[in-house]
């Protein structure tokens, strides 16, 4: 289609978990797009906002969350999308793994204002069970983090604690998007 007078492809995707567009075109384009866009009446935000809005909703972003080699899919959740049914090397580990995967991901709701630090100790009783990938402090729905925590202590409503500055803070395991856990928000 054609956008500000130049050629761009428009998709309904997005990295924040809300209902929202990308605009692709040529590099030498996007003076004009963004001027147009602003002068209909965008109003522009910056990265640390989508990054607040994809932690809210439980989106993964490689190298912070999900490092390949280092945590399988099982780790993040992402059961919906494994295929473990074809012929493909590997498929049978995978399956196996994944009908007891040791790890979930999850919503930490911490009590508090401070969010912890990324690769915090997530813990109960003094045992390590996990790490915050993903901290964040949000006006929507307080301090949360997305962390990688064993099975046994991945059901929602579990009480652990996660190490914030040089203590701990006391968080509850939430559904892994604490804000839209049906996921209906990009397809209102």
């Amino acid at each position: 289609m054609t956008v500000a007078g130049v050629p761009a492809t428009v998709t309904r995707t997005g990295f924040s978990g809300e209902h929202g567009y990308e605009v692709i075109m040529a590099p030498d384009d996007a003076q004009a797009v963004w001027d147009a866009l602003l002068a209909a009446g965008a109003v522009p935000f910056g990265l640390t906002a989508i990054d607040l809005a994809r932690t809210e909703v439980g989106l993964i972003i490689i190298a912070v969350d999900y490092d390949p080699g280092e945590r399988s899919p099982w780790d993040l959740s992402m059961d919906p999308f494994i295929k473990t049914d074809t012929g493909c090397v590997g498929a049978t580990a995978l399956r196996e793994r994944g009908e007891d995967p040791p790890k979930r991901f999850k919503t930490l709701q911490i009590e508090g204002d401070a969010a912890p630090d990324y690769g915090a100790a997530v813990t109960q009783d003094g045992r390590d069970v996990g790490v915050v990938t993903s901290p964040a402090s949000s006006p929507r729905v307080g301090t949360i983090g997305l962390a990688v925590l064993d099975t046994d202590f991945a059901a929602d409503g579990e009480k652990v604690e996660v190490a914030v500055g040089d203590g701990t803070a006391p968080a509850t395991v939430a559904p892994l998007s604490i804000l839209d856990p049906q996921k209906r928000r990009p397809r209102d």
